[in-house]
């Protein structure tokens, strides 16, 4: 196999063969000499050459080249990806140790665009207080709606405060009664939160100081009552 492989090397089917039957043989620093030097020759091929080094560090368990390959190819492509990848961002950190895993995920929060759903990296990781600040920064009543079960039982005050800011900026700009019932139906919902009938009646009663003059929406609030 050896002299085939020197003969006929230029082939890359003969090149993956026999860096399999090397792996498979179990001679990994043999193939990882291989692997890296096809990889910085061949580009077209150079993703394969990666992936099967990455292979040889699994069998190895070598969680340190790991982290410092597959790891920050993951981590690269996680920040370029326009969804989130939650699959992804599993395996990037099962490479690290919980305290290393902390300081990685704010780096690599930080580093996501800012149309990215980092919600689903903070559910992921249990992390509900940073889920609510960044829910609070979103301000996406939709989204928020998702993890309400989990964070209400921590987090309903700053729920019915960020569900207060929205629909205090949402009637500044829509005057019809198609909103004014989604308000009125948000509102009875809110009563629902710890503390949250109290919260309800203290809005409700500065919106009918406020903008008395929107009959429509006066009619509204009535419901909440």
């Amino acid at each position: 196999i050896k002299h085939v492989y020197h003969k006929y090397c230029k082939y890359i089917s003969i090149r993956k063969y026999y860096i399999n039957y090397l792996i498979k043989d179990r001679q990994y620093e043999k193939a990882l000499k291989i692997l890296k030097k096809y990889k910085a020759e061949d580009n077209y091929n150079a993703s394969w050459y990666e992936y099967r080094m990455f292979d040889i560090y699994e069998l190895q368990d070598d969680q340190e080249m790991l982290k410092k390959t597959k790891g920050e190819l993951l981590f690269n492509k996680l920040i370029k990806k326009k969804f989130a990848d939650v699959s992804a961002y599993r395996e990037l950190r099962s490479y690290y140790t919980a305290e290393e895993w902390n300081e990685k995920r704010q780096l690599l929060i930080a580093a996501l665009p800012e149309y990215a759903r980092k919600d689903y990296y903070y559910f992921d990781d249990e992390d509900y207080e940073g889920l609510m600040h960044y829910l609070t920064e979103l301000k996406d009543l939709k989204i928020l709606e998702e993890y309400e079960e989990f964070l209400e039982h921590d987090y309903s005050s700053q729920i019915l405060e960020l569900y207060a800011s929205v629909l205090d900026e949402q009637v500044k700009h829509y005057q019809n009664r198609t909103y004014y019932k989604f308000f009125a139906s948000t509102l009875c919902k809110m009563k629902h939160f710890e503390g949250g009938q109290e919260f309800v009646e203290s809005f409700v009663s500065n919106w009918k100081k406020k903008y008395k003059n929107r009959y429509a929406l006066m009619e509204e609030l009535e419901r909440v009552s």
